[in-house]
């Protein structure tokens, strides 16, 4: 019965780091414009 406790704790924290990750990684990435954002007119937008 302990062993379920320890293992969900670490899981659980690795699961929310990776989430945390890509939303820190995808938020100033979508703020900087990328190439496809430079060819596409701006009247398009």
């Amino acid at each position: 019965a302990q062993a379920l406790p320890e293992v969900f704790v670490p899981v659980d924290l690795a699961i929310t780091g990776i989430v945390d990750e890509v939303d820190v990684e995808r938020g100033p990435r979508r703020q900087q414009p990328t190439a496809a954002w430079h060819h596409l007119p701006k009247d398009e937008d």
